[in-house]
């Protein structure tokens, strides 16, 4: 599976796994948001890029047999993406605002051309 990193457009391979013992050992509320160690005794999968053990993100399901439909419990990404999607949505952002100040500038030359060429 692919995923896009959204401030560059760059494709990453990823996996998804079912989460290890192991593995909450390092699931830190601080990082993740919630004590995942209370969901040991669930259905819990991790994303990590292909090839590395850094979790990216968290789900943890509940099969409804019943019903026909899976129940997500808890879902997140880790602070470390959320605080870089962050980043990059600012410079967007940051951006957008640049250009259409420029546009607004340039707006506002033609204006100001065009009453200059009523008034002649």
């Amino acid at each position: 599976m692919k995923v896009i990193d959204t401030s560059t457009g760059e494709k990453h391979s990823v996996v998804i796994l079912p989460v290890e013992l192991d593995d909450f050992k390092t699931l830190r509320k601080d990082r993740y948001l919630f004590d995942w160690k209370a969901e040991k005794n669930q259905e819990v999968y991790k994303l990590q890029f292909r090839g590395s053990s850094d979790i990216l993100g968290l789900v943890s399901i509940e099969r409804i047999l019943q019903e026909w439909r899976i129940h997500i419990r808890l879902l997140t990404v880790s602070n470390k993406e959320r605080e870089s999607d962050a980043t990059a949505l600012m410079e967007a952002r940051l951006m957008r605002m640049r250009n259409l100040s420029k546009d607004l500038t340039t707006k506002a030359k033609l204006l100001q051309l065009k009453l200059k060429w009523r008034s002649i």
